[in-house]
């Protein structure tokens, strides 16, 4: 039972780490606080469309105004990234 208890211990561990390199800025090592908000707009928007969907009141507009949100935002980081890697290698 004892061992159970360790693995399972060891596993929230390793969920915990793997769950903060997902908000943690590779190159310094700290915290992003964009990361960690865009991560809590995530959660907190999907909590709210499970509710809605649990209690019946989910729309199709409220959905896809959830879809639309996200694909933006996905979108709109990956033109920066492109436009960011273009600037960094023009000065080089």
């Amino acid at each position: 039972m004892s061992n159970q208890k360790y693995q399972s211990k060891s596993d929230m561990t390793s969920i915990t780490e793997r769950l903060l390199q997902l908000i943690t800025n590779p190159g310094s090592g700290r915290l992003s606080t964009s990361d960690t908000l865009l991560v809590g707009a995530f959660v907190a928007s999907t909590i709210v469309l499970i509710y809605c969907t649990f209690t019946d009141h989910l729309t199709e507009w409220l959905f896809a105004g959830y879809m639309a949100a996200w694909v933006v935002q996905s979108q709109a980081s990956k033109q920066a990234a492109i436009k960011r890697d273009r600037e960094a290698g023009n000065h080089e």
